[in-house]
């Protein structure tokens, strides 16, 4: 599931990480440019020095008038050397020794900077200038050690670059803290779903943001739309079950008249019918007065519902001492009527427990679907007999007493909550194995 939380911290981490190295990158770029243009600046002047200091004799031959020199470039190996030279002859600082430079052909007044190895590994910065000293066309090379510049620089870029880290911490940190205050409406609203989707309420109370007010105000249109349709509904239902029993009613009463007792034949046909309408409508009558107040999203304990069925069964079946196994965790819910969930569990514990030797199994697992199942140690079912095991009045077996409704009406409750009834052996107790798998189900940790 996506997460603006996390979204927006790693969008704006990741915008605030590019910001500081880019600007971690131009800052060191112009720190060096800077730098360099000075030294640059310094090896001009060195040059203009150098051409003041050069004398051309009457021989042709270039000369330097030493007392104008600088001491630096006596000093042997002292980091700044200069070379000198035209077509005849060339001069070198005594501070190169035996090394040399490099001096690219120019042409009168041009000028060239690079970058050359200098003696003992230094890192050389070459100005080469192109000068014309009485008809003679001379070349100045100049150059400084640039070892120790490269080195500040790169102090100033570990510096600079922990300063804007720590910076960069910070900044996130701090907007993590914002973005968090930023989204609290949202959870007050994520909350209140979380409440909804529970029972607890039946619309969004929670103030949201702008943004996503209308979704909240549709959302609550639709709860109330669809509440209202609900109870239409089974308003509906429990008048209409209300009305065939006020007829139902009519009609027992006509059975008990002396014109129907006169004919025990015709009383004895009509009699079961009504008799089973009667229960039918009952039932439904129940259910409506059961569900119309029901929070919608209600959710019911499964351990708790089916430890109070197994206490009533162990009564029901007590003379056939019927041994209990229950394996449900606590965390399981279901999502839906009480009633209803007895009324499924109830079918199905029961069949076992009248076709069992002494032992019923009943677990559960939870996960995108909810599975109820139930176990017994009886005779189980012919393979080719399983499909016919839900049709209502079906029995294929009369040797236990019963109407052959109840796993019907079990597969009945299981559709109505987008489930089905699955049959099988039971492996650990080697009679019939009853699932009824139920979508309706969530942790109610959630």
């Amino acid at each position: 599931m996506t997460s603006l939380r996390r979204g927006l911290t790693w969008s704006l981490g990741l915008g605030l990480s590019v910001l500081f190295l880019v600007q971690w990158l131009v800052i060191s770029l112009a720190f060096r440019a800077a730098a360099e243009n000075y030294l640059v600046s310094r090896l001009e002047s060195d040059a203009e020095a150098l051409l003041a200091a050069l004398e051309v004799d009457r021989d042709g031959q270039l000369r330097l008038d030493p007392v104008r020199l600088d001491p630096a470039f006596q000093r042997v190996f002292s980091g700044r050397y200069f070379v000198i030279g035209d077509e005849a002859a060339t001069l070198r600082s005594r501070s190169l020794w035996d090394a040399d430079l490099p001096v690219p052909r120019l042409e009168t007044g041009a000028q060239e900077r690079l970058r050359a190895p200098g003696p003992q590994s230094q890192q050389l910065l070459v100005l080469t200038s192109t000068y014309r000293v009485r008809g003679h066309a001379v070349a100045i090379a100049v150059a400084e050690d640039v070892s120790a510049l490269a080195a500040s620089l790169r102090r100033f870029q570990v510096a600079y670059g922990s300063a804007s880290l720590v910076v960069l911490v910070l900044l996130v940190v701090l907007q993590r803290a914002v973005i968090n205050r930023t989204l609290l409406p949202l959870e007050r609203v994520r909350e209140e779903l979380r409440r909804l989707h529970q029972g607890q309420i039946r619309r969004i109370e929670a103030r949201a943001p702008s943004e996503i007010a209308p979704l909240v105000s549709e959302l609550n249109g639709l709860l109330d739309v669809l509440g209202e349709r609900l109870r239409r509904s089974r308003e509906a239902l429990g008048n209409l079950a209300h009305a065939l029993k006020t007829h139902l009613a009519v009609f027992t009463h006509v059975l008990e008249e002396p014109e129907a007792q006169a004919q025990p034949a015709v009383r004895e046909a009509l009699q079961g019918p009504v008799s089973a309408m009667s229960r039918l409508v009952e039932r439904e009558l129940k259910r409506a007065r059961l569900a119309g107040g029901r929070v919608p999203g209600e959710r019911v304990s499964l351990a708790g519902a089916v430890a109070d069925l197994v206490e009533a069964l162990q009564k029901i079946h007590a003379d056939k001492g019927v041994r209990f196994e229950v394996d449900i965790p606590s965390s399981l819910t279901f999502e839906g009527d009480r009633e209803d969930l007895l009324e499924l569990a109830g079918n199905l514990v029961d069949n076992a427990c009248k076709w069992c030797e002494r032992s019923v199994r009943i677990s559960a697992s939870g996960g995108a679907e909810l599975v109820l199942t139930v176990e017994d140690d009886g005779p189980g079912a012919h393979p080719d007999g399983l499909s016919l095991l839900t049709q209502r009045g079906m029995r294929v077996d009369d040797s236990k007493p019963g109407s052959g409704l109840g796993l019907a009406i079990a597969a009945e409750v299981a559709r109505s909550y987008g489930g089905a009834l699955r049959f099988g052996q039971s492996a650990v107790l080697g009679g019939l194995r009853v699932e009824a798998v139920l979508s309706a189900a969530l942790p109610s940790d959630l």
